[in-house]
């Protein structure tokens, strides 16, 4: 790995059973930033640590019958090294039917671990953004 790095895997879809499926996914962020001793640019205080370095998510993917979808996503967030927003995990879960082929309707819930989540914010003070939980009914037409 050089100075800066980024790695990231995920698995496709990884072969359960014929009605359930699994899709993980890590990311690694590193990065290390040099000043060109000619700029006259401004300089970069704490960007070194204003992301997250490890993401994590796990999809679950469960087919209940012919029609009806079971879909279950969780993730995880590192700490932020230098800014004040904590690690944090966020559970997101889905439940559809299929009422034709052209037609779905379903029931979404994101970030139902809890209330509100502060995902992003940094060093420099700047506000970060918070998500909030949700839940939502969605028709879907195909065409």
């Amino acid at each position: 790995m050089t100075d800066d790095g980024f790695l990231s895997a995920s698995g496709t879809h990884l072969p359960t059973t014929s009605h359930w499926r699994i899709a993980p996914g890590y990311s690694y962020l590193h990065t290390l930033l040099r000043r060109n001793p000619g700029s006259l640019g401004q300089p970069y205080s704490n960007i070194l640590s204003d992301f997250p370095q490890n993401m994590f998510q796990i999809r679950s993917l469960l087919t209940l019958s012919r029609n009806v979808e079971f879909d279950q996503s969780l993730y995880y967030t590192a700490r932020i090294p230098g800014g004040s927003t904590p690690g944090y995990a966020r559970l997101d879960l889905r439940l559809a039917k299929r009422i034709r082929e052209s037609t779905e309707i379903s029931v979404v819930g994101q970030n139902l671990l809890r209330a509100r989540t502060l995902e992003y914010g940094n060093s420099e003070g700047v506000i970060g953004t918070e998500s909030v939980r949700s839940v939502y009914g969605k028709i879907t037409f195909r065409f």
